[in-house]
């Protein structure tokens, strides 16, 4: 049986690997009353009928792109780096377009509210997860301005204020869906020592709306949006050659 398993994996499944891995688990998280709170104060808002349908729906959305993203071939795949957006397509979603191509998908209003309600809770406990872990590795390390780039509705805002509740000061906020704004803003709108929040429908407009010196963050979160040549914000697509123009918005020069 040792002969089926391949040398890499014997080098990666190494005893002192597993013990590394096992001091990362940490224990099932329970979401913030705060945010529970906030999630249901929205959904009650919305009274949007047939709302289990609606998540099935959504959840079905996620399930069919991974499902087909999985499955691609190798001509597939060059098909899928020269348009991205092929296999989105049959998800029959819309794209958003800005004067440097498609940057992303449309969440209409009925997909955000499903959005809330079935995984806003998940994106923010791996947010909050991977968030705790650095703290853990960098206890000095206390951003008071960050970038969420991809920021759906504000599931990543509201992990890093559960991590460093007080020091931060100021959040960028880039998130093409007009949908996913507005949730975001409604279910920040009673917490308060906010710090200043200013939202983006793409890096360009927070190019053109900052000065170079203000454009340095302390951390940049983009939760779920990393591809192979391309990063995904949510569901939405930016080329490597198109970040590069604004690689300086992420605090590189």
């Amino acid at each position: 049986m040792a002969s089926l398993i391949p040398e890499t994996t014997k080098k990666l499944f190494t005893a002192e690997n597993l013990r590394s891995a096992s001091k990362q688990s940490d224990r099932c998280l329970i979401v913030p009353v705060r945010l529970r709170r906030a999630i249901k104060k929205y959904l009650r808002e919305q009274e949007e009928p047939h709302m289990k349908k609606k998540v099935l729906r959504l959840s079905e959305s996620f399930r069919d792109i991974k499902d087909k993203n999985l499955m691609l071939t190798i001509n597939t795949s060059k098909e899928l780096v020269e348009d991205p957006f092929k296999s989105m397509d049959r998800s029959k979603r819309w794209k958003i377009k800005s004067s440097y191509g498609d940057i992303g998908l449309n969440y209409r209003d009925d997909e955000t509210i499903a959005y809330v309600a079935s995984r806003m809770p998940a994106v923010f406990s791996a947010c909050y997860r991977v968030l705790s872990e650095v703290r853990r590795r960098l206890p000095g390390f206390s951003p008071t301005k960050i970038l969420d780039f991809g920021a759906g509705t504000g599931s990543a805002f509201w992990a890093i204020r559960e991590v460093w509740p007080k020091s931060l000061q100021k959040v960028n906020l880039v998130e093409p869906s007009q949908s996913m704004q507005r949730a975001g803003r409604s279910l920040i709108q009673d917490l308060k020592d906010l710090p200043l929040i200013h939202s983006y429908n793409s890096l360009q407009d927070l190019s053109k709306s900052t000065h170079k010196s203000e454009r340095k963050h302390d951390l940049v979160f983009a939760s779920y949006v990393l591809g192979r040549d391309t990063i995904i914000e949510g569901s939405n697509y930016y080329s490597a050659p198109a970040l590069g123009t604004y690689r300086g918005c992420f605090g590189f020069d």
